[in-house]
Parts: structure tokens; sequence; C-alpha cells
């Protein structure tokens, strides 16, 4: 594990205790649509992957060798992840309204939840998926694909 992913696993220790902190204060409702929950958990994923390659982006910057940029069809499944969830929210929010129970949460399943969230983005967040050839492949360092749709 390198220093950058043990200040990441930290962060995302700080982050979950500051969800419970929220929700014992009110901050964050207690009861929440289904719809707003997916909305949420997927905005903290992908902020979670742009505040880390903001941080990438920075320490690649700041060092002289800098690596050659590869092109590949492929995207980030971080990414993909949050996207895709963004879009189901949005639709069960706009077209199944009649669908869209109330979940509770108590401080200790916001903290849950927002903890469960954060550390799937850190476990995905190496992988991408690939259209040519169609799959998914593990790619510690993709912050030099530059990405190509043919």
């Amino acid at each position: 594990m390198s220093k950058l992913e043990k200040v990441e696993v930290f962060l995302i220790a700080c982050a979950a205790g500051l969800a419970f902190v929220l929700a014992n204060a009110g901050v964050v409702p207690a009861k929440i649509k289904t719809s707003t929950l997916i909305l949420v958990l997927s905005n903290i994923i992908l902020v979670q992957g742009l505040v880390r390659d903001l941080a990438l982006i920075y320490l690649y910057r700041s060092k002289e060798k800098k690596q050659p940029s590869v092109s590949a069809s492929c995207i980030c499944a971080e990414s993909t992840v949050g996207v895709t969830g963004i879009i189901i929210g949005a639709t069960i929010m706009l077209y199944a309204s009649s669908y869209n129970p109330g979940i509770s949460l108590d401080p200790l399943a916001w903290m849950a939840t927002s903890l469960a969230t954060m550390f799937a983005g850190y476990f995905i967040k190496d992988w991408v998926f690939t259209w040519n050839p169609v799959g998914i492949k593990y790619d510690k360092n993709h912050v030099n694909i530059v990405v190509k749709w043919k």
C-alpha cells in the first residue's frame, strides 16, 4: 500500500466519522427517498474519484519524469459506477416517483453506508472497462490513459 493509499484510507475513515457526526447533529435527514440516497452515494463515489485524480495529477506534474500518455478504448470503473448511479437515481426520481419509498437511516447507518460506498470506490479505482476488446482490466496507473472511442 502506497503512502497516498494510506492517506486515502485514513480520509475515508474520517469522512465516515463526519457522516456519523452530521447525522447525530440532524444535518443529514433521518429519512431519505431511495432516489436521493442513490444520487448522494453516486456523488460520493464521483467526488472521491475527482479528489484522488486531482491529487495524482498534482503529484505527477510535480515530478520531473513524466510518463507518456497512452490511448485506449476504456473508461474508469469508478466513474462508470458513479454516473450510472446518477442516471438510475434521477430516473427513479423523475419517472417512478410512486415507487420511491423513504429509507430511515440512523447515524450509525449513515456512517456504515458512507463507509461502504467510499471503500467500494477505493477498491474499484484501479479497474477500467474496455470496449475494444470488451472486458474489464486492472490498470494501477490509468491516470495517463487518453480515452479514444474507436
